[in-house]
């Protein structure tokens, strides 16, 4: 089964561990910072009585029995014992770990939150505050993991597409998609590429660009309407009313053995149903506005591709070869009676493609230069909207790969 929400995870998953990280060294360092500053203040008993409560936390006091999980976390180290990076209950651990209480010796700037988490839901996800300078990242990972779920037909909801075809170099390269899928190809000896003859047209590549510059279009769009896909998120996260699940557990009842009990799931554990959750309820509402009319541009282009282009396939047809009633000397290869390779003079019937066929050729001409038109006039319309965030560049271009998930079949489209 192929991995969901890879671009998510890999997102949430690195940031789970930076904070960790992070967390980690300011609790120890303020801990040490405190006893510093204590020492020529305190008698020596009094320093000894200070120096056992130090913050080392090192992995056994995080974690007592999970303290080899708690190494895997600290390394971005994902196995099939922590399968979702930061099991529940190691989750419960940290936050319950994370805490300093004696900070009696440090000055106003030198102190740090006692507790450093404020719910376990933060070791996971963090929080707005901290997260909202990677608005973009995260609006793209969901956006991006939204379409792949479309585009392997995990989900049958084409409300995404329907929104992306407005911008129309999209249009016209998923219509040239859709076509080479059941469209005959080789793959190029010298390169490795697999081409597609009937449709020299298509580049993978471009499709790729073009797929990721509508969903920047879209997050542009979605800004300019007043809403970012990172703050209805976090509201999501913090409402107590979300992701919810049934559990059992043990009754008080002397007559039943197990009752039923709703429980808060917004963990890493049960990632795949928190952003259906979240996709369904939240985010797919708010897309239905920039959904586009089928005579928008970007339909009509995509339709008259996907129309006047099929028309390659014909070529399979019985009728797209016409006889000219011309026959043609040629040489065939062929063995004489000693075994040898021989010409062999042969008259073969002239064929040509048929006059409808070629005709339809030159409206595949027209439609092109008229597309490659419109192309150009929107790009440069929306030249500043397709601008890639610094942030952005750098999670694609270096924290993506730094994450590697435990599913051996990772079948991202990269961008």
């Amino acid at each position: 089964m192929r991995t969901r929400f890879i671009y998510l995870k890999k997102f949430f998953y690195l940031y789970a561990q930076k904070r960790f990280n992070t967390n980690r060294a300011l609790i120890v360092e303020a801990s040490n910072k405190n006893y510093e500053n204590a020492t020529s203040i305190l008698t020596k008993e009094e320093r000894r009585n200070l120096k056992s409560d130090k913050v080392r936390l090192t992995n056994k006091d995080i974690s007592e029995t999970n303290f080899n999980m708690i190494s895997n976390i600290k390394h971005l180290k994902i196995t099939k014992n922590n399968k979702s990076f930061i099991p529940t209950r190691v989750a419960v651990d940290i936050a319950n770990a994370f805490i300093l209480e004696n900070q009696d010796y440090l000055d106003d700037e030198q102190k740090v939150p006692s507790k450093v988490y404020n719910k376990v839901e933060e070791v996971f996800w963090g929080n707005y505050a901290e997260m909202k300078n990677l608005e973009n990242v995260f609006s793209f990972c969901l956006l991006n993991d939204m379409y792949n779920d479309m585009y392997f037909s995990i989900v049958e909801d084409k409300l995404l597409h329907d929104v992306m075809v407005s911008y129309i170099p999209y249009a016209y390269n998923k219509a040239l998609d859709e076509l080479v899928s059941e469209a005959v190809s080789f793959i190029d000896e010298g390169s490795g590429e697999e081409l597609y003859p009937d449709y020299p047209e298509y580049d993978f590549e471009e499709f790729e660009m073009s797929k990721k510059d509508a969903l920047l279009l879209l997050i542009s769009r979605s800004k300019a309407h007043g809403f970012n896909f990172m703050e209805l998120f976090y509201q999501f996260i913090d409402n107590n009313d979300t992701g919810l699940y049934w559990s059992t557990k043990k009754s008080a009842c002397q007559y039943q053995t197990k009752e039923r009990e709703k429980k808060s799931g917004k963990t890493f554990e049960r990632f795949d149903k928190v952003m259906d959750e979240f996709l369904e309820t939240i985010i797919k509402p708010k897309l239905v506005m920039f959904k586009v009319a089928e005579n928008d541009f970007g339909y009509r282009i995509y339709n008259i591709v996907l129309t006047d282009y099929s028309v390659r396939s014909a070529k399979y047809n019985d009728d797209y070869l016409v006889d000219t009633e011309r026959k043609d000397l040629v040489n065939v290869r062929g063995v004489s009676d000693d075994g040898k390779s021989v010409d062999v003079p042969m008259y073969l019937t002239v064929t040509d493609t048929s006059p409808k066929y070629k005709n339809r050729e030159e409206i595949i001409k027209i439609s092109e230069s008229y597309i490659s038109s419109l192309i150009e006039i929107q790009k440069k319309e929306f030249e500043q909207d397709l601008s890639v965030s610094r942030e952005l560049s750098n999670f694609l271009e270096n924290d993506f790969d730094k994450v590697e998930l435990f599913e051996s079949q990772d079948y991202a489209i990269r961008v």
